[in-house]
């Protein structure tokens, strides 16, 4: 092999190299919060169903309990049938705010959600109305973020919004008051 070849196959190498290594450190850009309400209004007017907008954060415990619930093979049928579920990524730690999506905190706070923890979620209708969230009445009687449904007034709460957003029956709500009643013990 000649120099000039050897030369440019190195050269060639160390390129794509670069770009491979480049590539592997590159983080993924989330979609601005808006396009991403849009897409799941869009989905949910073509399909007949609410929105439900799902506000959490890598680091939250209880976030992963919830999204583990809403997925369980029993469960995920009922919310498929009523609703499109999407999700916002907020409140991130400094070193992983890359996550967030673009103004999902200003939707958050617009929505009185702000400083109530999370998970938080808003359930909409196709056109954007708001039918319920995760405000439900505190021990004071003040609203008070449920968060992740666990504790039996959190559950009641929960289902109370599905009830009034869904096309729950009461087989459906049988099944996931027994599903979040595992929650609180880890499940």
């Amino acid at each position: 092999m000649n120099k000039r070849i050897q030369s440019a196959t190195v050269a060639l190498l160390v390129v794509a190299g670069a770009i491979a290594i480049g590539q592997q450190s590159a983080k993924p850009v989330p979609l601005p919060a808006e396009k991403v309400v849009a897409k799941a209004k869009s989905q949910a007017a073509q399909s007949k169903k609410n929105v439900i907008v799902m506000f959490h954060a890598s680091w939250c415990g209880w976030c992963k309990k919830l999204e583990a619930a809403m997925a369980d093979p029993k469960i995920k049928p009922i919310f498929d049938k009523s609703y499109v579920i999407t999700y916002l990524d907020v409140l991130e730690e400094p070193s992983k705010k890359w996550m967030e999506n673009p103004g999902a905190e200003a939707m958050l706070d617009g929505w009185k959600g702000k400083d109530q923890g999370i998970p938080f979620f808003v359930v909409m209708s196709p056109k954007g109305d708001i039918l319920g969230d995760s405000f439900m009445k505190g021990p004071d009687g003040k609203p008070t973020n449920m968060g992740c449904p666990a504790e039996p007034a959190e559950i009641d709460a929960f289902i109370a919004v599905l009830k009034r957003t869904s096309r729950l029956s009461a087989d459906d709500e049988k099944t996931l008051r027994a599903r979040l009643g595992k929650v609180k013990s880890g499940g």
